[in-house]
């Protein structure tokens, strides 16, 4: 079943994943685009469609995130209602006044504990709990409990290992989180938007997905990424540690910056066209499938946080890294936040040898952590086979509408 694994992640002589996708549109009806070159014109093309469309996010993340909503899967009015909530959520955050104290104590206390520990590290888990708790104090204005900091921990894995398509969540371990978190926020001060929204899921799921679950994922992600990167050239280790004594936060922000451009935490953006599109010479249809695979990107592969720092020249990823137009990342602002004051408070407070975010790193967006076995493959060639009989239904269903 090796097949499943070239199919998720695009690896071997014969790019099966492209394929697959050809496959599936075909199937369905639609055209289909693979850019995979100048970022610019990429996210023009980000910018041009505020829809996902029917291919990954459709038939792949939808599900994997049952029973919560996904601002980044969604589409049409119910993703419109949940950008909505999320931007007024975010409105009355006072995020850049306490984040980074709040990620400066969590640091702090946790290198106290470890400091006699010389076996343990932070690693994958640790860093997950970190973003944690530093979202949900911001959110609830009150440190999470350890139960419900444990309970969170274990259902972003069980969300992280579905998402990635590398095997089936736990129905009860998420069904557990969506009762506490439902809870938690019916005594908050959020409280009233459980009334408001016309699915009180969708409110729910505001603080579910996007500050809960996702950070966990993706800011583990990127952590694995920047570390790896800074530890094979340890100039650049050394030169991130004096900035981050000096808090030079631009310079740390640049670091997060290269490292999402090399390694980013979603392996495939797409966008459906909803009107014509000129890029450069190519001239791409309304209903047109733009897929994007940031894994297999064809750039320049050295890492250089310096080319972020020049103001007079923006970097031609700098509208890619958290995507652009309509759907672009909501909470960009304050995700690079987190990720530049974690990334600082750990070069500060934590000796090298124990700053180990790899360790225990599994279930990723990339085939970092060496798991793939027969069971994992085998539940994933279900999926994609799946996948193809719902691209044919969805086929035949368009035609019978025609």
């Amino acid at each position: 079943m090796k097949a499943a694994s070239l199919i998720r992640y695009g690896e071997g002589p014969f790019e099966l994943r492209t394929s697959f996708i050809r496959l599936c549109a075909w199937l369905q009806g639609k055209n289909v685009v693979i850019l995979d070159s100048d970022p610019i014109e990429c996210a023009r093309a980000l910018a041009s469609s505020e829809t996902k469309g029917s291919f990954i996010e459709t038939i792949f993340a939808i599900p994997a995130w049952r029973p919560l909503y996904s601002i980044e899967s969604e589409d049409g009015p119910r993703w419109k209602e949940l950008a909505d909530s999320c931007s007024k959520v975010l409105r009355g955050l006072r995020w850049k006044d306490a984040l980074a104290g709040l990620m400066d104590n969590a640091i702090q206390k946790l290198a106290l504990e470890i400091a006699h520990e010389p076996t343990r590290s932070v690693d994958s888990e640790a860093i997950s709990r970190l973003a944690l708790r530093t979202l949900y104090e911001l959110l609830f204005d009150t440190a999470i409990s350890p139960a419900d900091e444990t309970l969170f921990y274990q259902s972003s894995i069980e969300w992280r290992k579905e998402i990635a398509v590398k095997g089936q969540g736990d129905a009860d371990i998420k069904s557990q989180f969506t009762q506490r978190l439902l809870s938690i926020v019916s005594i908050s001060k959020y409280r009233a938007g459980l009334q408001e929204c016309s699915d009180p899921l969708i409110w729910l799921s505001v603080f579910g997905q996007p500050f809960m679950i996702s950070p966990q994922i993706n800011v583990s992600d990127i952590m694995v990424a920047t570390f790896a990167f800074l530890r094979k050239e340890p100039q650049y280790y050394q030169l991130a540690r004096e900035k981050a004594l000096s808090s030079d936060l631009k310079y740390l922000n640049a670091i997060i910056m290269e490292s999402i451009r090399l390694q980013h935490p979603f392996p495939i953006l797409e966008r459906e066209l909803t009107r014509d599109l000129q890029l450069k010479d190519r001239l791409m249809k309304a209903g047109t499938q733009i897929f994007i695979p940031l894994d297999q990107f064809k750039q320049d592969a050295s890492f250089n946080p310096n080319a972020w720092l020049d103001d007079a020249v923006p970097h031609p990823y700098q509208n890619l890294v958290f995507g652009a137009g309509k759907r672009m990342c909501l909470g960009k602002m304050l995700a690079s936040h987190l990720m530049v004051e974690m990334l600082r408070a750990l070069l500060v407070h934590v000796p090298e040898a124990q700053i180990q975010p790899a360790r225990q790193h599994r279930f990723s967006g990339r085939n970092n952590d060496g798991k793939q076995g027969l069971a994992e493959s085998g539940y994933q060639l279900r999926k994609f086979l799946g996948a193809l009989w719902r691209s044919y239904k969805m086929g035949r269903q368009t035609k019978s509408q025609r």
